[in-house]
């Protein structure tokens, strides 16, 4: 069940991850290659070089950094990785992520993690991104980022009847292909 359990919340957070890449490529005027760059085979949830920005735009990427990183910003743009839920039990995830941490860094940008859910990051998981160069945002805060970054409410737009429909087939999907699986119609005879 375990392994359902994960499977199910990668398919939703494959739809989830889309929302914020389409809100900043509109918000920007980006394509989607320029939003989600693949570094080194790793893709990007949402990056921001300043060579691609207008003047205004970069100014509002540093502002919106300074006020919730109280922080100046020092590199010519950010990398962003979004997590509804952190809590990553295997070392695979932890690696991908430092890797894309260096390749952030090798590209000039600034690497930003951001966990809406504030109760699932784990401590010593956040603290080997925290040293390999990632800023990390939990909960609110990580909202409120983000909005003031693409100057719009993600939560709505999940919220809206077409994503939410979208996301209940997804998971009829998979429950539906759970209960008829073999494996799972074998249980049932135990």
């Amino acid at each position: 069940m375990g392994r359902i359990s994960i499977s199910i919340g990668r398919r939703l957070g494959e739809i989830y991850d889309k929302v914020p890449r389409f809100a900043a490529a509109a918000r920007f005027g980006l394509q989607p290659e320029q939003i989600a760059p693949k570094l080194a085979g790793l893709e990007l949830d949402i990056g921001l070089k300043f060579s691609g920005l207008s003047k205004a735009d970069q100014q509002h990427v540093v502002d919106v950094y300074k006020k919730h990183m109280a922080a100046d910003l020092d590199t010519p743009g950010i990398g962003i990785e979004i997590r509804y839920n952190f809590n990553p039990n295997d070392s695979s995830r932890l690696r991908k992520d430092v890797r894309m941490g260096e390749l952030l860094r090798d590209q000039g940008l600034k690497p930003v993690y951001l966990v809406f859910s504030s109760s699932s990051p784990r401590k010593d998981a956040m603290s080997r991104l925290t040293n390999s160069g990632w800023v990390f945002l939990t909960g609110s805060p990580a909202i409120s980022f983000i909005t003031d970054l693409l100057e719009m409410e993600i939560q709505s737009i999940l919220d809206k009847p077409a994503i939410k429909n979208e996301t209940k087939k997804v998971v009829d999907g998979i429950m539906n292909s759970l209960v008829t699986s073999y494996a799972f119609q074998q249980m049932l005879k135990k």
